[in-house]
């Protein structure tokens, strides 16, 4: 059966949805809002219904999507990523084989500092450093499991993956020049991350 991913979107695409009256998409946090409110101007045409929309992360996401076809899988998944070859394995296992993946659009992430308070200075190099997928090490760009902790002012958490919900917390705060955490997704506790050595920990929201 043929599935949609959507990447980044802030479209949706009308496709039948088996006996139910309604598309059902799940996947990322991160782009649920804009996917919500795509599917509200999409509900207020009138010709049909408003489409459910879950946020249960990209990964959740497109497993709820790849675990089969029919009235109790969803029929879309939004995610911040690529699907991987190993969910496009899981989806063929079950069924999913015909998967169309959109490309609507990118991610955009923007630092604020808030007047109230403690301003904190950052440099196009302490950001390049907490978000490179490779650094360069001696004369060599190595790629780094830690997200470049190593000699870096801030670590800022984009995502809730389980990859990044189980760090050595000790050994990130050691590798980096000044231990600060920027936690965009409220993936840890702010004692538990102060207690492993981090100098200064943003959550948002909190």
């Amino acid at each position: 059966m043929a599935k949609r991913i959507i990447i980044a979107a802030i479209l949706l695409i009308a496709m039948p949805a088996s006996a139910r009256e309604q598309l059902r998409i799940v996947g990322s946090s991160t782009v649920f809002p804009f996917v919500a409110a795509a599917a509200e101007q999409f509900g207020r045409k009138g010709e049909f219904r408003t489409p459910i929309v879950e946020a249960t992360g990209t990964g959740g996401g497109i497993k709820m999507f790849c675990n089969g076809v029919g009235m109790d899988y969803p029929d879309m998944a939004n995610a911040s990523r690529t699907i991987k070859d190993s969910e496009v394995e899981l989806c063929a296992k079950h069924g999913v084989k015909v998967i169309t993946e959109l490309k609507i659009g990118y991610d955009g992430i923007v630092l604020a500092n808030a007047r109230a308070s403690e301003s904190y200075a950052l440099t196009r190099r302490s950001l390049f450093l907490a978000l490179a997928r490779e650094v360069p090490k001696d004369g060599k760009w190595v790629e780094n499991p830690y997200k470049a902790a190593g000699g870096a002012d801030l670590v800022v958490m984009l995502t809730e993956w389980n990859e990044f919900r189980g760090l050595d917390l000790v050994k990130l705060a050691r590798k980096m020049a000044t231990p600060v955490m920027a936690d965009l997704r409220n993936v840890y506790d702010r004692q538990e991350v102060l207690d492993a050595g981090f100098a200064r920990y943003v959550g948002v929201g909190r």
